[in-house]
C-alpha cells in the first residue's frame, strides 16, 4: 500500500526505507520516527480500520500521527454542536429555552453512532443520543461482539420514525407545535394535526 510505503520511508520519500524502522532504541520501535508525514483520513472508518490492521500486521505496532476529519472525529461533532446551539440562540434569542439533548440519526455504527457516543462523553454543553436507522448501511448482526460504545440509544426502521422518536423523548413538545409541527402527544399516542 502506498500509505504504508510513506510511513516506512525517510521523510515521506516513496522508495526510501528508514533505518530506524524496527529499532527498539526509538519510540514505537523506530516506526514513524523519521519525519514521515501525518496521515489525514477523510474517509469512512472501515478504511481507517483496514489501514490500522495492515500496519499492525506489517510492523507489530499501532499506527501513529493520524488525523481523522469528518465523522466520527471529535472536531466534527464539536463544531456541529456549537453551530446548532449558536443557531438556536440566533433564531430564538438569548432567553429561549436551552437545548439539552442533541440527537444523531444515522445508519452507520462506525461514524454516526460512534461519533455521537464520543461526543456525549466529551461534551459539557448537552447530552448526545443516537438513533440507528436500520434501513441503510447497517445490516443485521453488525453489532455482534461490538463494545457498547457502538450501540445506539435507540433503533429505528426509518428517518421519519427516528425524528418522531427524538421529538417524543423531549420534555417540552410545545416548541415543535409553535414552530409549525404537525403532531402532538396526547396520552402517549401521536395524532396528526
Amino acid at each position: 500500500m502506498l500509505i504504508a510505503d510513506l510511513l516506512l520511508s525517510v521523510n515521506g520519500l516513496v522508495g526510501s526505507s528508514s533505518p530506524k524502522n524496527g529499532n527498539r532504541r526509538y519510540p514505537n520501535k523506530g516506526y514513524q520516527q523519521d519525519e514521515q508525514p501525518e496521515i489525514w483520513y477523510t474517509l469512512a472508518m472501515p478504511f481507517v480500520r483496514t489501514m490500522s490492521e495492515h500496519w499492525q500486521k506489517l510492523t507489530g505496532m499501532k499506527i501513529e500521527n493520524t488525523v481523522i476529519l469528518g465523522k466520527p472525529s471529535y472536531e466534527n461533532f464539536s463544531i456541529a454542536e456549537t453551530q446548532l446551539l449558536d443557531t438556536h440562540r440566533q433564531l430564538h434569542g438569548e432567553d429561549a429555552s436551552t437545548i439539552d439533548t442533541i440527537w444523531m440519526i444515522g445508519d452507520d455504527i462506525d461514524t454516526d453512532i460512534l461519533g455521537a457516543k464520543h461526543q456525549n462523553i466529551n461534551s459539557m454543553l448537552c447530552t448526545w443520543k443516537s438513533v440507528l436507522v436500520t434501513t441503510g448501511v447497517y445490516k443485521n448482526g453488525m453489532l455482534n461482539g461490538r463494545p457498547m460504545l457502538y450501540w445506539p440509544s435507540f433503533f429505528s426502521t426509518g428517518v421519519w420514525e427516528a425524528v418522531q422518536l427524538a421529538l417524543r423523548q423531549g420534555h417540552n413538545h410545545k416548541w415543535w407545535q409553535q414552530a409549525g409541527g404537525d403532531w402532538e402527544e396526547i396520552s402517549g399516542t401521536r395524532q396528526n394535526m
